[in-house]
């Protein structure tokens, strides 16, 4: 970890999530001691993964700019600029961008995920041209064996 680091904007590792949103890693186990990760996203109109859990990592959001739809658990809220939403562990959780332009977040994993990320972006480079970039598209022997190489459980609930 050391003397911090300084992400400006624009900058960041680019990683796909499961669900197929292009990801900005900003810091990652590595820069944060193991303790978390944190991305900024850009959700396109309609975009947005479907419902969730992760067993093992609690999630954070919080929205720059747009709109979205959260839902945890049960219960659906219309978020705007300025939400802080924290997703526990083993909390059924999705979102989505149900506006015509793009939304702009940040989200924190902890513990951080981003090596499982980048190992899953790894595999999507790997994919025909054309193919869809999600988690759908890979083999399911694949994804598995990075999930049980990261210690990661990602389902949809």
């Amino acid at each position: 970890m050391g003397s911090g680091i300084v992400v400006l904007p624009g900058e960041g590792t680019a990683l796909f999530s499961p669900s197929g949103l292009a990801q900005h890693l900003k810091a990652g186990a590595s820069d944060t001691g193991g303790a978390y990760s944190l991305w900024e996203s850009v959700i396109r109109p309609g975009e947005g993964p479907r419902l969730h859990i992760h067993p093992d990592h609690e999630e954070a959001f919080y929205l720059l700019e747009g709109e979205l739809i959260l839902r945890v658990r049960d219960q659906e809220l219309a978020i705007s600029p300025g939400t802080f939403a924290l997703v526990p562990r083993g909390t059924a959780h999705a979102f989505a961008n149900p506006a015509a332009t793009p939304a702009r977040m940040l989200t924190i994993m902890s513990p951080p995920m981003d090596r499982f990320r980048a190992a899953l972006t790894a595999l999507m480079d790997e994919l025909p041209p054309g193919s869809p970039r999600t988690i759908s598209a890979l083999d399911p022997a694949a994804v598995r064996a990075v999930e049980t190489q990261f210690g990661v459980r990602d389902r949809l609930a």
